[in-house]
């Protein structure tokens, strides 16, 4: 895929954005608001260290299955499907332990790298910048990994394993979109926590809705089956 090609699909996403834009803001609110849930119960209540450290680890374990449900609504919103809170709260019982596992899987894999990144301080000249060139490297890979893990999961609702390792072929048989899927991703985030607002109403679903559309779009390059080539 060229360069033209893959900014004409980046643009195509963001069309679907500004067509679904009222139904975005509605899931991006939703996904705001029950990840961060208990963080805001804490606030109010001003609870002690160990209340913040208990409300903290639940907003994460609560990411996960929260972004899975909110990403299976985005891909109803593509294919205009049915939407409902029902739908939402059954999705979210549907992709829970997996969805669990893969972004933990995922978080882990992800601290070993920044772990080997800060840990190579006595390390000589050399050896210090090839590990840590590999490293980034690593790093790059693992975010470019990371979007497509959630629309694998809520599409073909198959195993972790499938979801890592098709998501893995995808990304490297397709890494100019899925780099600049990244970039953009990475602005949309700068400006949302710059600016706070557009992080509560918009940010995750938008990126959440290029992620599924972009991963939908490639997929119909391997066929019917949609998977027939990945695996």
């Amino acid at each position: 895929m060229g360069v033209s090609q893959a900014g004409k699909l980046i643009l195509n996403a963001l069309k679907k954005t500004w067509e679904h834009m009222t139904m975005l803001v509605i899931l991006n609110m939703a996904w705001f608001f029950l990840v961060f849930a208990p963080l805001f119960l804490d606030s109010l209540t001003k609870g002690p260290d160990l209340a913040n450290l208990i409300c903290t680890g639940l907003s994460v374990l609560l990411f996960g299955p929260v972004s899975a449900a909110t990403h299976c609504m985005i891909s109803r919103v593509i294919g205009e499907g049915e939407l409902s809170a029902g739908e939402f709260f059954k999705a979210l019982k549907r992709f829970f332990w997996r969805s669990e596992l893969l972004f933990f899987a995922w978080l882990l894999i992800l601290l070993i790298i920044v772990y080997a990144f800060t840990s190579t301080g006595n390390q000589d000249a050399l050896l210090m910048r090839i590990i840590n060139g590999i490293c980034l490297y690593l790093a790059l890979v693992w975010f470019l990994l990371f979007q497509y893990l959630f629309p694998f999961l809520v599409q073909q609702d198959t195993s972790v394993w499938l979801v890592l390792k098709r998501s893995t072929i995808l990304m490297f048989d397709n890494l100019l979109v899925s780099l600049m899927m990244l970039l953009l991703s990475g602005l949309l985030t700068f400006v949302s926590l710059m600016l706070v607002i557009p992080l509560v109403i918009l940010w995750f679903a938008m990126i959440s809705l290029m992620q599924n559309y972009v991963t939908m779009e490639l997929l119909k390059k391997y066929g019917s089956a949609h998977s027939n080539d990945l695996d």
